[in-house]
C-alpha cells in the first residue's frame, strides 16, 4: 500500500478516443532497485442528477527500457 504522495496524476482530455503516455519514473533515494508489480490507475469523476457515478480501474503497467 503506497501513500497518496507518492502518487502522481495527469489529466486526459475529455473527448473520445486512444491516448498514449509516456513517463519517466526515477527513484527519490537514487537506488535502482526495480518496481514489483508496477500499476496505473484511472480514476473518473462524475456526478449526475445527484448520484455519484465515480469509479476506478487499475491496469499492469508493462516497463520498456529505452
Amino acid at each position: 500500500m503506497k501513500s497518496a504522495d507518492n502518487l502522481i496524476g495527469f489529466a486526459i482530455p475529455d473527448e473520445i478516443g486512444s491516448y498514449k503516455l509516456r513517463l519517466t519514473l526515477s527513484s527519490s533515494d537514487g537506488t535502482t532497485q526495480p518496481l514489483e508489480n508496477p500499476m496505473v490507475y484511472y480514476v473518473h469523476n462524475e456526478h449526475l442528477l445527484g448520484k455519484d457515478l465515480s469509479w476506478v480501474t487499475g491496469e499492469n503497467l508493462e516497463i520498456n527500457k529505452e
